[in-house]
């Protein structure tokens, strides 16, 4: 592995001199040193690490569909789940949940939604899995009152068991005074024991606020604990199946492969791997998670999205059920990283960036690059090129 910039701290630790390091010394006098560093080098060159991305794909509404038990959006998972595994020709619009949604909410064919009903469909989707009311859709979208509530009105028609499954929910709370998930977490909920008028507020916002007035309740306070019962159990729900399917992966394959886990946020995961073997890393780890259907008895797929990128900036979309070859996402990620940056920046970085990517042919911008600043000629010492790469490394943290 590279030579990060903690660990060489501490290997030259015997060698400063206050806070300053001899490196001509280090390289000329530590042969172990040096030998670490150049093999580390050239390791790094011909295999560099890259940043992925990976993403459980609609984790809240996969795991509201499965908690509920939502037949319609089950059914539609699993029709598009068999679409991409059998390769069908078929309009994209059809592959895409959301453009069924709005399908449904607008009551148009798909073939007619726009663009821009996706994405209102969309936001109303998710608002209502977080306790939004048309209001609060209103402010996320722009979009009138009247209309608001008509795609709310639609939605719900239409997936009506989520709706009944919410009721049942805020039933538990006001009965027991606390919610729990399949897996076992408990969310206590001591404001909402008793107060039988949530399932009303729920159902309509605006009588709910009354009947709340009536009951003399802080209404601001009830409905942020109402909100927090609705949201819970979903995001817990898809957080631990995330959390469950990466623990069983690491047991199985990550020993196999020279890579580091860096975070678990909520549904996503972002790791770290050689370039050489990012495209099998992330081919077994959605396969893993397309096991957990079995698993956890779910009811429809659990599917994954990946981005691969040097950095965050750099990142672009890999489709793992149609992979292309390593050298094409290679060549788009450098494309990338080279063009969100100015030839300033790039300098800043130091030649060795260039370097990493001398196997791939990839376009004018990096040819541009290279002769702004004479990297043909660029020479550099022992002591300018530690620093450099240090500073690229700690810059761009890729470990």
């Amino acid at each position: 592995m590279f030579l990060e910039k903690q660990e060489a701290e501490i290997l030259l630790r015997p060698w400063s001199s206050g806070d300053q390091y001899d490196f001509d010394f280090l390289i000329q006098e530590n042969e172990d040193f040096k030998s670490f560093y150049e093999k580390s080098l050239e390791e790094y060159r011909e295999d560099p690490y890259v940043m992925i991305s990976a993403d459980l794909s609609q984790a809240e509404l996969r795991a509201i569909a499965n908690l509920a038990d939502e037949v319609e959006l089950v059914s539609l998972y699993n029709e598009i789940y068999n679409i991409k595994k059998e390769r069908r020709e078929v309009d994209l619009k059809t592959y895409d949940v959301h453009y069924n949604i709005a399908s449904s909410v607008w009551g148009k064919p798909i073939s007619e939604i726009s663009k821009e009903e996706r994405r209102y469909a969309k936001s109303v989707s998710f608002a209502l899995l977080y306790g939004a009311d048309y209001y609060g859709i209103s402010l996320l979208t722009g979009l009138p009152h009247d209309v608001s509530k008509q795609l709310i009105k639609s939605f719900w028609k239409k997936y009506y068991r989520i709706q009944d499954w919410y009721c049942e929910l805020l039933t538990k709370a006001y009965t027991k005074g606390y919610v729990k998930t399949p897996f076992g977490r408990v969310l206590y909920l001591p404001k909402l024991k008793g107060k039988k008028e949530i399932v009303p507020y729920f159902l309509d916002k605006d009588k709910g606020k009354e009947l709340f007035k009536k009951m003399k309740y802080d209404s601001r306070d009830i409905s942020y604990e109402v909100r927090k019962c609705l949201n819970f159990p979903v995001q817990s729900y898809a957080s631990d199946i995330m959390l469950f399917t990466m623990s069983d992966f690491k047991e199985k394959h990550l020993h196999k492969f020279d890579a580091k886990m860096h975070a678990l946020v909520h549904d996503s995961i972002v790791p770290s791997v050689r370039s050489s073997q990012a495209l099998d890393f992330m081919i077994l780890m959605n396969e893993e998670v397309e096991l957990a259907k079995e698993k956890y008895n779910l009811k429809c797929p659990i599917e994954m999205e990946f981005e691969i990128g040097f950095d965050y900036e750099s990142m672009i979309k890999v489709d793992v059920n149609t992979p292309l070859s390593l050298s094409f996402y290679k060549k788009k990620m450098i494309e990338k990283f080279l063009t969100i940056r100015s030839t300033t920046e790039v300098k800043a970085l130091g030649a060795d960036v260039l370097k990493l990517f001398d196997d791939v042919n990839v376009t004018s911008k990096e040819k541009e690059f290279r002769e702004s600043f004479g990297y043909a000629d660029k020479k550099e010492n022992d002591l300018n090129k530690i620093q450099e790469i240090m500073e690229f490394t700690s810059t761009l943290n890729w470990f």
